[in-house]
């Protein structure tokens, strides 16, 4: 996903994904920007904002802005 955008995006510029956020049976809260972090810092991104987006009952979506740097 981000690979792809690396040829596209100039220093400054910036991506915004959606990600899921799951909970598992016993209540564990996985946010999947945390398990992409490292990755995505490794591809010369650095995070600018993070919010929580309610959809309904089972579901919540973690909308990221990243900056190429």
């Amino acid at each position: 996903m981000f690979g792809l955008s690396l040829p596209l995006l100039g220093v400054g510029q910036r991506i915004c994904i959606a990600l899921p956020i799951t909970v598992n049976g016993l209540r564990k809260v996985n946010r999947m920007s945390e398990d992409l972090a490292e990755y995505i810092r490794d591809l010369g991104y650095k995070t600018i904002e993070s919010h929580l987006v309610y959809v309904h009952r089972s579901l919540t979506r973690e909308i990221m802005v990243y900056e190429k740097t």
